[in-house]
């Protein structure tokens, strides 16, 4: 493994990562607000929809308490917006009642199997990834998170070689970048592994394909309801015109 080429390509895969994120915040809670969000979403939706809770809500508390419909509402652009909006409050509602604040920092004070499983109490459908990152994050001594898509990606994209082992590349990018930054990039291999993958274009294909049908089923109604108003008056008018001859 090349650490010259490693470091090269990390710090490049970083500033990338960065420009393209550079209005997001990377606090553990808002990645676990954002992947209840965009699961199964357009990535562009997304960040219409985080950017709409930024402004409507002062906080994470604020949002705790809002309406279901008020959620709703900021979510609307995506798929299933009211059961995105439950299932969000729900989750900070969980972490309310478990910490007493909108903070995760208190899981930094325990194991990461301990705090693995209070992330899994908040929501049990979270990502693995997710969770594995958010532990990175605060615990002293979680691993790394790369999963094996992450891996062939970051192989790819030049990180340590295309033979390179997933501990030989933990190890080299925890040596030439701080634990923070490392979390980033990776962050974003494991982003651009989960959109690249066949299941999230399928996905997309899918919805994609539902949109279009459901617009032609709207046109169709639409053109049955104007055929049948169109009959109804002509029907309408024979009837009027007949009574009138019989006069």
């Amino acid at each position: 493994m090349s650490v010259a080429k490693t470091t090269s390509a990390a710090h490049r895969l970083l500033r990338r990562y960065r420009n393209s994120r550079r209005s997001e915040a990377h606090a553990p809670l808002d990645h676990l607000a954002h992947a209840i969000i965009s699961e199964g979403a357009e990535e562009a939706a997304v960040k219409r929809a985080m950017a709409a809770l930024r402004s409507a809500f002062v906080n994470w508390n604020e949002c705790r308490l809002a309406r279901r419909a008020e959620l709703a509402r900021l979510l609307d652009e995506l798929p299933s917006p009211d059961e995105r909006a439950v299932r969000l409050r729900d989750m900070l509602n969980r972490l309310f009642d478990l910490s007493g604040s909108m903070d995760l920092t208190f899981l930094d004070k325990l194991k990461p199997s301990e705090a693995r499983r209070h992330l899994l109490d908040l929501d049990s459908d979270m990502p693995r990834p997710v969770i594995s990152m958010i532990l990175f994050q605060l615990c002293p001594g979680a691993a790394l998170p790369i999963s094996k898509e992450g891996l062939r990606l970051a192989r790819k994209l030049g990180l340590g070689g295309r033979s390179a082992a997933k501990n030989q590349l933990q190890k080299a990018l925890l040596a030439e970048l701080p634990a923070e930054e490392a979390g980033e990039l990776v962050q974003y291999i494991e982003q651009k592994a989960a959109a690249d993958s066949p299941t999230h274009q399928t996905t997309s294909s899918s919805k994609k394909s539902s949109r279009t049908s459901a617009v032609k089923r709207k046109a169709a109604t639409s053109a049955r309801k104007k055929a049948s108003k169109k009959k109804t008056t002509t029907k309408k008018k024979t009837t009027a015109k007949k009574k009138t001859r019989r006069r």
